[in-house]
């Protein structure tokens, strides 16, 4: 049996309870963000209050300071962006396992998540949220489809993806095939009005002989 779908009606195109679910999460995110800056201006003060003491540095002393806060840097977005990795892929572990309880497999479509008219109405739906800003709703995120159902349906749905496709291919190509007969017979009867043509040139020069 299907399961009852919930009315969606949430800026996201979702049910009030997933809507807050992803809110959380945001609010989350928003913490774990502020966190990690706050330790990358750790280090930067760090660095001035230890390493800037003198009044006058080489060139060579100014390299090495600034090396070495790189490479902490470095070292500190790299843990944090495999952090990040990691625990979006156990947040999805969590929505899978949820997902097969009720015998339903979820699908990723990855390109929009560099969709840059997604990722901007997500930053004003973030704003309204949590910087109390007025800014117009981001109703986009309503339009995305929902990659939801079972095996079956979601290859339903590529066949008949598919098949649409193909047939306004086989348009197309009709198209451009009626246009080239179109043309070849355009092409014919030019060529026999020039063979008229040239024959009857012939017939007059023949004429014009006699009369000589």
């Amino acid at each position: 049996s299907k399961i009852q779908r919930v009315e969606m009606s949430g800026e996201l195109g979702l049910s009030d309870h997933h809507e807050n679910n992803l809110v959380q999460y945001l609010k989350f995110c928003r913490l774990q963000r502020q966190s990690r800056i706050a330790t990358v201006q750790a280090l930067f003060n760090d660095t001035i209050k230890k390493k800037l003491i003198d009044e006058t540095y080489t060139k060579e002393e100014v390299i090495k300071v600034l090396s070495e806060l790189r490479e902490v840097t470095a070292g500190e977005l790299e843990s944090e962006l495999i952090n990040i990795a990691h625990m979006n892929l156990l947040l999805f572990r969590q929505l899978s396992a949820q997902a097969e309880k009720f015998n339903i497999n979820l699908f990723i479509n990855l390109s929009e998540l560099e969709d840059r008219e997604l990722l901007d109405a997500v930053q004003i739906f973030e704003k309204e949220h949590f910087e109390k800003r007025t800014a117009k709703t981001a109703t986009i995120l309503r339009k995305l489809v929902a990659l939801e159902g079972t095996v079956e349906e979601r290859a339903e749905r590529r066949n008949s993806e598919e098949k649409t496709r193909m047939l306004e291919e086989l348009n197309i190509r009709e198209k451009e095939m009626a246009d080239l007969r179109r043309k070849s017979e355009a092409d014919r009867v030019r060529e026999q009005q020039l063979l008229n043509e040239l024959e009857s040139v012939e017939h007059r020069l023949l004429q014009t002989k006699e009369q000589v």
